[in-house]
């Protein structure tokens, strides 16, 4: 391992925590606010919050910035200085020798860094973020007539609720986290967005009909100033092979636009092939490809 000179940045004016909402608000605040002005103050806010329960480590070959997240050390942000893959490494190595749990990070497109980080071969892919762009023509469009999309009642939203609990805990789970963290985490998230087994503010479920049957259910949320967030879709195994998960998410997408919001994003667990080419036929592009080390790698 090549030890690094190391200074950790404790004064939350220090120049380099500027950089770091910079950086978050030009990789990934920059699409959910449609005014820079708030964009930016959202930036600097979630750094300032961030920032007094992680650990932001400068040396003379670039920076990390390390903080908790469930069962692993998630990476906030790197940048090696000159972008030497050696100078990656050896961030990499501190990361490692600082962390007290296995690392993950994200990688964002056309961040070198970043991409580098991950590239040592022990690190795997748990879900890929996708993104929408919906101020021009929906891509298959015309794939909408495929389905009726209404809104869900409450007796729909319940049943949904119950086992989706389960199937949101067990696709964490198969991204990495430990069975009993994914429960906790899925029963959480569902308490918070659906209490009394009823949609939250800014919650939006969908039954999909085909033929006068029901067929499934999309879940569409405002979920920041400028974009919507697709939470869930899901298409009855019976009604499979029919292109109505494809429908349901032509139908979020409008729904969208007519809501004046310009952009739609989601999340794709794991190494899930089916589901993201799907999406890129649907026109969405990669915003963040997210990795972590198995808890084996880092206690080697």
């Amino acid at each position: 391992m090549r030890r690094l000179r190391q200074h950790q940045v404790t004064d939350p004016d220090d120049p380099l925590v500027a950089e770091l909402a910079e950086r978050q608000w030009r990789w990934r605040l920059r699409h959910r606010y449609a005014d820079e002005a708030a964009g930016r103050a959202a930036a600097a806010a979630l750094v300032r919050e961030l920032f007094d329960r992680s650990r932001l480590v400068s040396t003379p070959v670039g920076f990390v910035w390390l903080g908790p997240d469930g069962e692993h050390t998630l990476v906030h942000d790197v940048r090696a200085a000159g972008g030497d893959p050696g100078q990656v490494a050896a961030l990499r190595d501190l990361a490692t020798e600082l962390a007290g749990s296995p690392l993950a990070a994200g990688v964002l497109p056309g961040e070198p860094s970043r991409e580098a980080f991950v590239d040592d071969g022990t690190f795997r892919l748990t879900a890929t973020s996708m993104r929408l762009d919906v101020t021009g023509p929906v891509p298959g469009e015309e794939l909408a007539a495929r389905a009726e999309v209404t809104a869900m009642t409450d007796v729909e939203v319940r049943a949904y609720r119950d086992g989706a609990v389960l199937s949101y805990a067990q696709s964490r789970a198969e991204a990495g986290e430990s069975p009993e963290l994914a429960r906790k985490t899925s029963e959480a998230a569902f308490d918070e967005l659906l209490p009394a087994g009823r949609p939250g503010p800014d919650q939006y479920l969908f039954t999909i009909r085909h033929a006068g049957e029901r067929a499934g259910m999309v879940w569409v949320c405002r979920r920041w100033p400028a974009q919507a967030w697709v939470y869930d879709v899901e298409v009855d195994p019976a009604w499979r092979g029919h292109g109505l998960g494809a429908a349901a998410m032509v139908h979020a997408a409008r729904w969208t636009r007519a809501a004046g919001l310009p952009s739609l994003g989601l999340n794709v667990f794991g190494p899930n092939a089916h589901a993201r080419s799907l999406y890129e036929r649907l026109g969405y592009a990669v915003e963040e490809e997210h990795f972590a080390r198995e808890p084996s790698t880092d206690e080697a």
